[in-house]
């Protein structure tokens, strides 16, 4: 059985143990090769400790292990990055330690792998959460074996729910999901941007001026071509041009704005801070980069491209895809989906909008999924925003996220269980 709670004053142990079952060396070579790529580049820091946050998290907890030994002082592990660290090693070693030898070396494999993709350990992370949150309403969850002939299945089973069970298939989806530009190329093209962009704010730059370079569909891979777009982009901030259109079909917009509207207090507030860049960009969370210079100024560049993001279509077939080939269509299933764009206030005021207004991206995704007769099997998907830290009541903590749900109760699998499966 997974575990669902534990005390902060058993950290030491639990780090302990998870060395001794995992062995160290797995989140040491991962820490080790994204530094390496951080000294080549210190604009990737940020993506690359998110896209890590687990490995990262278990090398900050040795050094307070280390520094503190058996009692590390609960406020230096009560952080937004080390609580859902401290989950993640207990969740393991529980599973580990109430299933077989070969089912447990099975996992620690799969964690292994896990600290080598960020995709992997998404959708490890979101199955740990997934079988707490049901471990913690009551119902007795099992993780399948793998068919003898290693076809897919879906990854949990909710035994005693329903009539028969519910399959449980979980899907990660990244931030990245049906983007035209990925958000690392992003950064990577905004690397190459900030060094020339620092060299204009250097002379008593005290404008805001707004760079959007609209591409005509992806970024080009090769260096050379970046560094090409990188010199048009450049050659139109000093010729002042408005609007500039590239030979690819790419287009450059240049525009002066008051640097005044960004306060510190935004600046402290990632949510405010994104909302007011789109409000100057003219654009729709993009990729931005935001450069102050010592006069005042401020020059704020953002990359978007003219073709439409697919999200809602990458997100839509990858749920077709789950229904058809994971779940067995021999008893109820449901698809969640965990939105790693999304944190906890953003799905909520979705869910929120979608009463008042236009159905929302991921309402429409809910419709056309669960209307096909195909996937009459399937009685549920839920979107789930990603892992947060939040203090339900004095003295105990949450590590989880908020879930944006839909029924199919046309389904002849439907069970008024199901109602239960998301209600507090």
């Amino acid at each position: 059985m997974v575990s669902t709670e534990l005390y902060l004053s058993d950290a030491s142990l639990f780090y302990k143990r998870f060395v001794d079952l995992i062995g160290a060396n797995n989140w040491h070579d991962r820490v080790k090769q994204c530094k390496a790529e951080i000294v080549g580049n210190e604009q990737l820091r940020q993506h690359l400790e998110h896209e890590n946050e687990v490995a990262f998290g278990l090398v900050e907890l040795e050094d307070l292990v280390e520094q503190c030994g058996h009692h590390v002082p609960s406020e230096y592990l009560e952080r937004d990055g080390l609580l859902p660290v401290i989950a993640f090693m207990a969740q393991i070693m529980s599973l580990c330690e109430s299933t077989s030898h070969e089912e447990a070396n099975r996992l620690v494999r799969r964690v292994h792998g896990a600290f080598k993709n960020p995709d992997d350990m998404r959708g490890l992370r979101l199955e740990l959460t997934t079988a707490s949150h049901f471990t913690r309403k009551g119902y007795k969850v099992h993780w399948p074996e793998s068919p003898a002939d290693n076809r897919p299945i879906f990854d949990l089973l909710i035994e005693d729910i329903g009539n028969g069970g519910l399959e449980v298939e979980c899907k990660a989806v990244s931030d990245n999901k049906g983007r035209r530009v990925h958000q690392r190329e992003a950064i990577e093209l905004q690397s190459l941007l900030l060094p020339r962009l620092k060299a204009v704010t250097q002379a008593g730059f005290g404008e805001g001026l707004s760079i959007v370079l609209t591409l005509a569909n992806r970024l080009p891979t090769a260096f050379a071509a970046r560094r090409l777009l990188v010199d048009q982009v450049i050659c139109a901030v000093h010729e002042g041009a408005k609007d500039s259109a590239l030979n690819d079909g790419s287009h450059i917009s240049v525009r002066l704005f008051d640097p005044s509207v960004i306060t510190q207090a935004q600046l402290n507030d990632r949510h405010t801070l994104r909302q007011l860049m789109d409000k100057i960009s003219g654009t729709t969370n993009r990729e931005s980069m935001l450069l102050g210079s010592l006069s005042g100024g401020a020059i704020l560049s953002t990359i978007q491209s003219c073709a439409e993001d697919d999200f809602k279509d990458a997100v839509l077939e990858t749920a077709k895809d789950a229904a058809k080939r994971q779940l067995t269509k021999a008893r109820a299933g449901f698809v969640l989906m965990s939105l790693d764009g999304l944190d906890y206030d953003q799905l909520q005021s979705i869910g929120e909008d979608d009463k008042t207004g236009r159905p929302s991206k991921l309402h429409q995704v809910a419709q056309e999924f669960l209307s096909s007769t195909s996937r009459s099997h399937v009685v549920g998907i839920s979107f789930t925003s990603r892992s947060s830290v939040r203090s339900s009541h004095r003295g105990v903590i949450d590590t989880g996220g908020s879930a944006y749900y839909f029924y199919n109760r046309q389904s002849p699998f439907w069970h008024p269980d199901f109602e239960k499966l998301f209600k507090a």
